[in-house]
């Protein structure tokens, strides 16, 4: 189960992805606060997220860190936007 913050994160990423999500940005939509406190915590909260959904290049999803850019999600092989391979997509998505 992921925590409100962890929600919050992976619902950034996966509303944008191929787009960098500068640490400001996070530290503000999330925590309210861009300072660098928020610095380590993001790290901390990106790694949960990373295990908890279990996204890596091997399933074709990952979120790539990049230095003085931030974060973004990455689809292997396919299309921003597009599925992977083996989802379905919800009720709101069409097919």
């Amino acid at each position: 189960m992921l925590t409100s913050r962890e929600f919050g994160l992976a619902w950034m990423c996966f509303s944008s992805p191929g787009v960098y999500i500068s640490r400001a940005t996070i530290g503000t939509s999330i925590w309210s606060s861009d300072s660098e406190v928020a610095g380590r915590t993001i790290e901390q909260h990106v790694y949960k997220l990373r295990k908890k959904l279990q996204l890596g290049a091997e399933r074709g999803v990952s979120i790539r860190t990049a230095y003085g850019q931030g974060y973004r999600l990455e689809l292997s092989g396919q299309q921003a936007g597009a599925l992977p391979t083996g989802a379905e997509p919800g009720p709101d998505v069409p097919a």
